[in-house]
């Protein structure tokens, strides 16, 4: 299998060992290759979710988003890398550092 990656947070997981969940054609596939952190915070597994950047989180949004974050620790999915964020003159990217 290919590794399987999840970003949240700016901290990019390994959620590789949860092909079940995360693998092609599974629930939580939409998660891959992507920042979830919008998406987990509003429950949401529309792919217009993912990739959110700068976007205001509510209490209720915090406290669902920490709490996937618990899960993310409980099950032991190993942090891998970092989203940074760079700022060009031209537009803002997102690059990974596995």
């Amino acid at each position: 299998h290919e590794r399987l990656l999840v970003s949240v947070e700016g901290k990019i997981y390994d959620v590789t060992r949860r092909w079940d969940l995360y693998g092609p054609s599974k629930k939580y596939n939409v998660f891959t290759g992507n920042d979830a952190t919008y998406a987990l915070a509003t429950m949401s597994t529309e792919k217009e979710s993912m990739n959110r950047f700068d976007v205001a989180l509510n209490k209720e949004q915090k406290q669902i988003l920490g709490e996937w974050i618990a899960k993310y620790k409980e099950n032991k999915y190993p942090v891998v890398g970092k989203l940074i964020r760079e700022k060009s003159s031209k537009s803002d990217s997102t690059s990974c550092d596995v």
